[in-house]
């Protein structure tokens, strides 16, 4: 199943891939690195950014893939040195999901709001 919202332009996430974001943002460490990498001014190599998160070069990688595996993030090869991007796009994708979901509990939620008033009104008519 794929869920799009109404006024979405973005490409909207399969069930599998918003299983990969959730679970890559589950975890407080790589709601870091991806903030970090979305900043204006993320870190230009990977040392760099494993220094700010105070994390190990193989903890880091642990955490890129599982990110890139969600297609939060793409790494970047420059000369020597490895940097890595946010993928903007997965976020607004998954916000769209997010703003459907609300849209269609909301709705649901107004319609039992419409039905326990119908149910009160008609029990208040039988008093009289």
């Amino acid at each position: 199943m794929v869920y799009q919202s109404s006024a979405a332009p973005h490409r909207p996430l399969s069930e599998p891939e918003l299983d990969a974001v959730f679970g890559a943002l589950a975890h407080p460490v790589r709601r870091a690195v991806l903030h970090e990498v979305a900043s204006p001014d993320r870190p230009e190599a990977m040392t760099e950014l494993a220094e700010r998160l105070d994390l190990s070069p193989q903890a880091l990688n642990k955490h890129l893939t599982t990110l890139e595996r969600a297609r939060l993030i793409t790494r970047v090869k420059q000369g020597r040195a490895t940097s890595a991007q946010a993928n903007p796009e997965v976020l607004d994708s998954t916000r769209d999901w997010i703003v459907a979901m609300t849209d269609y509990w909301n709705t649901q939620l107004d319609s039992l709001q419409q039905y326990i008033e119908s149910l009160h009104r008609k029990n208040e008519e039988g008093r009289n």
